[in-house]
């Protein structure tokens, strides 16, 4: 039985990811902290808790946090080594003692930035979603926060798929972009790179449909090029 391309590419990056996603410890890879930030920004907005961009009275960026949530925040270092591993094993509880969010200023978690500053808004919907759900959930920190990042992989693969299957030609090529170690990287983790480079993929094999085409192009399917 042959397996198409599409399937092989949800089984290697499923595979992929999950050992990218283990082996990366919490704010291991680039910018991670901030990316972990807005995407909790969009749960709170899925549970409706932050619509707007909420500041204190001295004009001070806060944001809405379990206490565990923020401690894993503030811990989060840029290595990979033993230390990180055991401080992440031994902190892993898979269920939450307070589900409660309180306030936290920027300053206060350690980033000084404006909470409203989104380069791509988009990109932490799925992560945001996965954050939403661990909390739903009562889910400790870790396990929220690795949720978060399943969620991100899971929309590249999404992406990935019907990329390879509606584009015409050059499947095998697509395949073998998204095997590389560095888009694991990125997809493994909380950064907008997953949506960003899903959606190339998808833009991509919707263009190329269109040169290979026979038929007369629809005005749908140049607003979709245009959206993509």
């Amino acid at each position: 039985h042959k397996t198409s391309v599409e399937k092989l590419a949800v089984i290697c990056l499923s595979l992929f990811t999950l050992i990218s996603i283990g082996f990366l410890t919490p704010g291991s890879c680039h910018d991670e902290q901030h990316h972990y930030c807005y995407a909790y920004k969009f749960a709170n907005i899925f549970s409706f808790k932050g619509l707007t961009d909420p500041v204190d009275s001295d004009g001070n960026s806060i944001v809405y946090m379990r206490d565990e949530d923020a401690a894993l925040l503030t811990q989060m270092q840029m290595f990979i080594n033993e230390r990180e591993y055991h401080k992440a094993v031994s902190g892993f509880h898979i269920f939450s003692n307070d589900n409660s969010l309180h306030e936290y200023k920027y300053s206060d978690i350690g980033y000084h930035f404006s909470y409203s500053r989104l380069n791509v808004p988009f990109g932490y919907i799925a992560s945001g979603m996965g954050i939403t759900i661990g909390r739903a959930l009562h889910l400790g920190a870790l396990p929220t926060f690795y949720l978060g990042r399943i969620f991100n992989a899971l929309m590249f693969i999404i992406f990935v798929y019907f990329s390879i299957k509606i584009i015409p030609v050059g499947k095998e090529t697509l395949f073998v972009i998204s095997m590389f170690p560095m888009v694991w990287q990125q997809v493994a983790s909380f950064s907008y790179d997953a949506f960003l480079i899903g959606i190339v993929f998808l833009f991509i094999a919707v263009t190329v449909r269109l040169f290979k085409t026979t038929n007369k192009i629809t005005i749908m399917q140049i607003i979709a090029v245009v959206l993509l």
